[in-house]
């Protein structure tokens, strides 16, 4: 599942570059809309008694954003246990280069925040790997 971003003149630092920390917002944005296509939204995975929270995070940069490029970041679930893992990969359209490689691990909590330290088969039924 991918979004595009115009890289807009406020997510850039004094040399024109994206700051580093605007990538994880492009991260999030992709991710939201993976769980979005499977129906495991933030009210949805709710309603199965569970939370998911991020509890590690990667990125490799590998070409900087620019203002004005397009960035285009897919997201897609790599493995589910014993945590959901979601990679990334951040393009730039317009120099036609790869930008950023990217992982996160989202952990599965009781609706009362209690660790489940093995992704629930409840989303694992409705998590496709690749």
């Amino acid at each position: 599942m991918s979004v595009d971003v115009d890289v807009p003149f406020n997510h850039c630092d004094p040399l024109n570059v994206v700051w580093h920390g605007r990538y994880f917002e492009y991260l999030e944005a992709a991710r939201t809309k993976l769980l979005r296509s499977i129906d495991l939204d933030v009210a949805a995975i709710r309603a199965l008694g569970f939370r998911m929270y991020v509890v590690d995070a990667r990125v490799r940069y590998l070409a900087p954003l620019s203002y004005g490029d397009v960035a285009r970041c897919t997201a897609w679930f790599s493995s589910v246990d014993p945590h959901v893992r979601v990679a990334y990969l951040v393009e730039n359209l317009t120099q036609q280069v790869r930008s950023a490689r990217a992982y996160t691990v989202v952990a599965t909590t009781t609706a009362n925040g209690e660790l489940i330290t093995q992704t629930p088969r409840q989303l694992i039924e409705r998590l496709p790997v690749r």
